[in-house]
């Protein structure tokens, strides 16, 4: 008995904004070296005052959870700190996260422009981030955690952040995305219009590099070109050369490339002992032959649509 005390606890769940009532709380015994800051010890002290926060079953009842005033406003005031302000904005099943969104979730608040003036673009940005919400709909506490499909939020947010809100509600659509509760990074970002949608998951553009001979041309040493020869299904066989790493793709340059020097054999280049071709390629004086000696550039299938000298 020295080393416990008795302090008010809840009798039952009280839901925010509930007003304390003497069958509401009761005293049960507390280690003293585990009091809660704010703990009451006297019932009296608890009737009379105002659920700022939920309690459950024999939790203690504490000072800063309770609201001893006239409550003449609603409860809402009660929760929003000093600075801070509640802002409602209407939102449909789809920016309402399909109902999971509650109160205490986090939030980030994105606006899309598509009505622009000029030659503006259409855009989405995120304007707000790690925003708290106060209620949804008419709700202030939602124990169950379950989804509740609503018309309205209501944020917590900084004055300079309500003329924000306001704004980016007037213009366009807002969208709302759900945030883990221990995550409250803000990341910088600097929105996107159509066209950077459209370049969302896009290759980059095609290396090119130059070939031998333009380099010469330019009186530069020619660069060691290194071939790689690639077979394709076990019967289809193509030469690409690299100079400096980049792959040479002949014609994207805007000059005519050099002739390629091939230094397989000719079995190894597609073509029988007799001279023929393995795949049907043409020689460059149109010879379906194909005779190994008088083959300068050789002109061969390539899935990816390019042609490959």
């Amino acid at each position: 008995m020295a080393s416990s005390v008795e302090i008010v606890v809840a009798a039952r769940d009280l839901p925010i904004g509930t007003r304390i009532e003497a069958g509401a709380v009761k005293l049960a015994r507390w280690s003293r070296d585990s009091l809660p800051p704010g703990a009451m010890t006297d019932l009296a002290s608890a009737i009379g005052g105002v659920a700022k926060d939920r309690f459950g079953e024999n939790e203690p009842v504490v000072a800063d959870k309770l609201f001893s005033g006239q409550k003449s406003g609603g409860v809402l005031p009660l929760l929003i700190p000093a600075g801070m302000r509640a802002m409602s904005v209407a939102v449909d099943e789809v920016s309402d996260v399909s109902g999971f969104i509650l109160p205490g979730s986090k939030v980030d608040v994105l606006v899309s422009v598509t009505q622009t003036q000029g030659n503006q673009k259409p855009f989405a940005k995120l304007v707000l981030q790690n925003v708290s919400v106060l209620a949804v709909a008419q709700q202030l506490d939602n124990g169950k955690d379950e989804p509740q499909l609503v018309k309205v939020v209501t944020l917590l947010v900084a004055p300079d952040e309500v003329e924000r809100l306001g704004l980016a509600a007037n213009e366009g659509t807002l969208r709302l995305a759900l945030r883990n509760y221990i995550d409250d990074k803000i990341v910088l970002t600097s929105g996107v219009d159509t066209d950077s949608i459209m370049r969302s998951y896009s290759a980059g553009p095609l290396l090119v590099a130059q070939s031998q001979a333009s380099i010469a041309r330019a009186g530069a040493p020619p660069a060691a070109a290194t071939q790689v020869e690639i077979m394709r299904d076990g019967k289809r066989r193509e030469v690409v050369s690299f100079i400096k790493g980049a792959q040479v793709w002949p014609g994207e340059t805007g000059e005519e490339p050099a002739p390629a020097v091939n230094p397989l054999s000719p079995s190894d280049r597609g073509f029988s002992d007799d001279g023929n071709s393995g795949h049907g390629a043409e020689s460059s004086d149109g010879d379906p032959a194909g005779r190994p000696g008088d083959l300068k550039e050789q002109t061969l299938a390539n899935p990816s649509g390019m042609e490959v000298r």
